[in-house]
């Protein structure tokens, strides 16, 4: 084999492209070869220096092998298993990839810390880069160094191509390699067989890994503060038996999720790349109990958004955004409350037909408002606590605050004599 470059003495690789778009960069998929030992991929020769025994099942082809990794991700990441399937798909078709012979690919220094044996050698194996002019297909290989990796090990580079494909990306836009081949090294060990879900969330938040899936639900992990450049891991708690206690939800583009047989949707009004519905809590049972925002430092909010979350009741005509949730076992609501502060105020809580609102009034500290719901779903009360005006223009109902220790509690029994008769009652707004 033709070497590619030489090390004479332990060589520590380090990355120099920290921050630089790896769109025009492109990354790397590296073999490595020890004396005339068996040449290998980078990501399960690393797995093994740090102790790991490497999986060795399904592996007479790379369909078969890579199959059986995607088996892995797939039972509790259903989400990212049918991504990499995807872009395994594209890889055997279309234009996506392209075998060159007879060529030595440049090494790209994005590997980050890696500790290679002095009587080791790597070999870039793959140059991956978006389709431009400057590359006509996404995935370049050394057909000559490809041709000498086992089916096993082919397998295993294709997913450390797609994992870094996604972690190199925003919002994850990690820097260099590291990430990707300590989870794909992982995924290739016998660590990761019949893994449970508490230990398969555990390892991708450790490692930074921002998304990852609750059954049906979207879930984020981390997220970068780029200001202090630092990851910072979102709460994700777990009971003695191992079930789901709370985890942080994304929210995604799609608008709508349904809690028993209430759609809900999220509105979200900024650009950034994470956005969340709120932390949320769950059942034994694994059934939503609580959706509640707020939790999030406010350093945060360049980086990740609390979107509100709000519902339509057909049948009584009413559009409710919240902070929080609370749902019984069987998905019924039992409660929407808000506790608005600050500049959060200023948001229509609830929305009634026959011009009839509720509004919140900002200032330095603003009411807590709570619906209670029978289990069929209809408002029954009212809460909030604050006081209110009458606004003669809109013919609304203000809340706010005029101290901020104010204590003052006031209860509606919902129906819409109550209401207006509550409505005439007030005083009409000064402000």
């Amino acid at each position: 084999m033709k070497k590619i470059f030489f090390l004479f003495s332990f060589l520590l690789i380090s990355n120099s492209y920290a921050g630089t778009d790896w769109v025009e960069r492109g990354n790397a998929g590296f073999a490595i070869q020890c004396d005339s030992g068996r040449f290998r991929i980078l990501d399960l020769f690393e797995a093994e220096q740090d102790g790991l025994a490497l999986d060795q099942e399904h592996s007479s082809s790379v369909e078969e092998r890579f199959n059986h990794l995607i088996s892995k991700i797939s039972q509790h990441n259903p989400s990212r298993a049918n991504l990499y399937s995807q872009w395994y798909k594209d890889f055997y078709s279309g234009n996506e990839t392209k075998f060159i012979p007879n060529v030595n690919i440049q090494p790209i220094d994005n590997n980050g810390y890696t500790p290679v044996p002095k009587n080791c050698q790597l070999f870039q194996v793959i140059f991956q880069r978006q389709p431009s002019e400057f590359n006509s297909a996404r995935y370049n290989i050394s057909k000559d160094l490809w041709d000498q990796l086992s089916p096993y090990d082919q397998a295993g580079l294709l997913l450390h191509e797609f994992i870094l494909r996604e972690l190199s990306t925003p919002p994850s836009a990690q820097p260099n390699s590291e990430i990707s081949r300590k989870f794909n090294g992982w995924l290739n060990s016998t660590d990761s067989s019949n893994i449970t879900l508490r230990k398969y969330l555990e390892k991708l938040r450790n490692m930074f890994i921002v998304r990852a899936d609750y059954q049906t639900w979207p879930i984020l992990l981390a997220y970068k503060d780029e200001s202090q450049q630092k990851w910072i891991q979102l709460p994700l708690g777990f009971r003695k038996d191992d079930t789901v206690q709370q985890v942080t939800l994304e929210a995604k583009q799609e608008p709508t999720f349904v809690v028993g047989n209430q759609e809900f949707g999220t509105t979200c009004t900024t650009a950034n790349n994470l956005k969340t519905s709120g932390l949320a809590s769950f059942y034994p049972s694994g059934k939503l109990e609580y959706i509640h925002q707020g939790y999030i430092d406010s350093s945060a909010k360049p980086y990740i958004e609390n979107c509100a979350v709000g519902t339509h009741f057909v049948e009584s005509h009413l559009s409710i955004t919240s902070q929080g949730w609370h749902f019984r076992e069987d998905g019924s609501i039992i409660m929407a409350n808000t506790n608005y502060f600050g500049d959060q105020a200023g948001a229509v809580v609830l929305n009634q037909a026959g011009n009839r609102t509720i509004a919140i009034r900002p200032g330095m500290s603003s009411p807590y408002i709570g619906f209670e719901f029978t289990a069929k779903g209809f408002i029954t009360t009212m809460r909030f606590t604050g006081d209110s005006c009458r606004d003669s223009f809109t013919n609304s109902m203000i809340i706010y605050f005029t101290n901020v220790f104010a204590d003052k509690t006031d209860v509606i029994t919902w129906d819409y004599e109550s209401f207006d008769k509550k409505l005439k009652s007030l005083k009409v707004c000064e402000f």
